[in-house]
């Protein structure tokens, strides 16, 4: 391994970005150093140089104001040139212009030492090829609150405008879209008992915050660096204002100055199918374009009502978040519990999937303490996009070609194909007929240790491999497997027996998708891909 120990002259410091230094300050505890964090892009051309952001890093995973010893980098590309990166921090969050390059195709890892105190931390894995890439795998958050709606809970990013700034200059993230809601608490009061506050309403979101939010889309939008999307999220539920129960949708677009704002007060944007027909019309009358995303769909007030579904408007499902993972329910074997969750059938992803719902997978946090949320809590999107536009990243997410994880660092590749074919472009393989066999192929490269990765079938698992690793053994972080399945394709159906009359299927087709689960508890899907048969 190369091992490397010069000053870097690329050294970008926040303090040297406008807001970028206020930010760091905010969100860095004061807590000793136990990690350095070395955040890389998931995708690399050999011989061609890449960026890093160095942090340094406390027992809860926050950035620190306290800074590491002297530092010594390897890397498990034997040829890699590491001669640009530091022998020390002088900033808690340092990001390099050209910070190394890699010279070996293949997937490798950056490994950090400060012998001195014992810190030994590894970086992302990072996928390096011959050639430049039709998609590059992005990293973002696609769902937080702040002080417009109910995101009450930091002092980090009270605004959309800080909020961005967090996610470029503290997380490191590739885009990001704030999803305040359409409405919540007037006179809101925090106090040690809790948020009080009067009863729900829409008006300072539509007499001041929308357009604020529009103000920060735009001034934070940095082609091929840093990209934000305009978003809000209506927020139809039992709890609080109303008895539809129709469940939260977060709404994003491709576009700023256009979309109005939708709020779940008013008709007839008080009922999601109501809503699916508003945004068409609104689509045919601009000409530019948006979907929606659900979440929490286990949530016993907050989640959905399963038998509205619209494909041209919801391609995609919030899988897991800061309260869990809703792939299914917990006593079925959910790999991150969601905390409480109810019972019912019809209100997880697998149930949506089984009803014939062509949804793939985003993870995203729902963040109310941008900046302060545990990093176990957090959760990301990985995008594979051919560019880093509002464009390219829309129609990515769209697309489904998404990876999704939970915790903040968890940035894994997952390489996923049904013969020869992956997510995005339909995300459909078709068969002649009915007894063609399909070739799974499935690589996948974590942040740990990998314990079980999972290729489910129609909610059920058909094939699966297990490690168990050692956290300063790289080897056990990746794996490799291939799976033929000749079970001609049937597809599956959904009924929730004498819980309600309605009931749905696949319609023949079948579906798969990836599930991983890491030592440290960590997880990510990639998926599905479905299969249809001529005959």
């Amino acid at each position: 391994m190369l091992v490397l120990s010069l000053l870097s002259p690329a050294l970008l410091s926040p303090a040297t970005v406008a807001g970028a230094g206020s930010i760091v300050r905010r969100a860095s505890s004061n807590g000793p150093v136990v990690r350095i964090d070395l955040i890389l892009p998931s995708d690399a051309v050999a011989g061609q140089p890449v960026r890093a952001m160095l942090r340094s890093v406390d027992g809860d995973g926050r950035v620190t104001g306290r800074l590491p010893g002297r530092i010594s980098f390897s890397s498990t590309d034997d040829d890699a040139d590491l001669s640009a990166m530091p022998n020390e921090m002088r900033e808690n969050v340092m990001t390099l212009e050209h910070a190394m390059v890699f010279n070996t195709p293949g997937i490798h890892y950056v490994i950090s030492e400060d012998i001195e105190h014992g810190i030994w931390s590894v970086s992302n894995p990072v996928r390096v090829t011959d050639k430049e890439p039709k998609y590059r795998l992005y990293w973002g958050e696609l769902h937080a609150q702040t002080w417009l709606s109910d995101g009450w809970y930091t002092s980090v990013a009270t605004n959309p405008d800080e909020a961005y700034q967090y996610y470029r200059y503290v997380a490191g993230l590739d885009f990001a879209a704030v999803t305040d809601h359409d409405c919540c608490w007037e006179g809101v009061l925090q106090t040690p008992f809790g948020v009080v506050g009067n009863w729900f309403t829409d008006d300072f979101m539509k007499s001041y915050g929308w357009d604020k939010e529009k103000e920060a889309v735009k001034k934070n939008y940095d082609e091929g660096k840093f990209v934000t999307l305009l978003a809000q999220e209506w927020t139809q539920d039992y709890e609080a204002y109303n008895t539809h129960g129709d469940g939260h949708y977060n709404i994003y677009y491709n576009c700023v100055d256009e979309p109005e704002f939708y709020s779940c007060l008013d008709t007839p944007t008080d009922r999601i199918y109501e809503m699916f027909d508003v945004l068409k019309g609104w689509k045919n009358e601009t000409g530019r374009d948006v979907f929606m995303i659900p979440h929490h769909l286990q949530h016993p007030t907050l989640g959905w009502s399963y038998q509205y579904y619209d494909e041209e408007l919801v391609p995609l499902v919030e899988i897991c978040q800061t309260r869990g993972s809703s792939e299914m329910r917990n006593d079925l074997g959910n790999p991150v519990k969601f905390a409480g969750a109810m019972k019912e059938p019809g209100h997880t992803v697998q149930d949506a999937l089984a009803m014939g719902y062509k949804m793939g997978f985003v993870a995203s946090t729902d963040d109310h303490a941008i900046g302060e949320t545990a990093p176990s809590h957090v959760c990301l999107t990985g995008i594979m996009a051919e560019n880093l536009t509002r464009d390219g990243i829309f129609d990515a997410l769209k697309d489904r070609r998404c990876i999704a994880v939970s915790g903040a660092g968890t940035r894994m590749i997952i390489d996923f194909t049904v013969n020869d074919r992956t997510v995005g472009d339909g995300s459909v393989v078709k068969l002649d007929n009915a007894s063609t066999p399909r070739d799974v192929v499935c690589t996948v490269a974590g942040t740990a240790p990998l314990s079980r990765v999972a290729l489910v079938k129609n909610n059920e698992t058909v094939f699966e491999v297990e490690i168990d690793g050692d956290t300063e053994d790289l080897s056990t972080y990746k794996t490799e497997f291939s799976f033929t399945d000749r079970e001609p394709v049937r597809g599956t159906s959904w009924s929730a027996g004498d819980y309600s009359q309605f009931s749905g299927s696949t319609g023949g087709k079948d579906y798969y998708y990836i599930r991983v689960v890491q030592s440290d508890g960590r997880a990510g899907w990639m998926g599905p891909i479905w299969v249809e048969a001529a005959l």
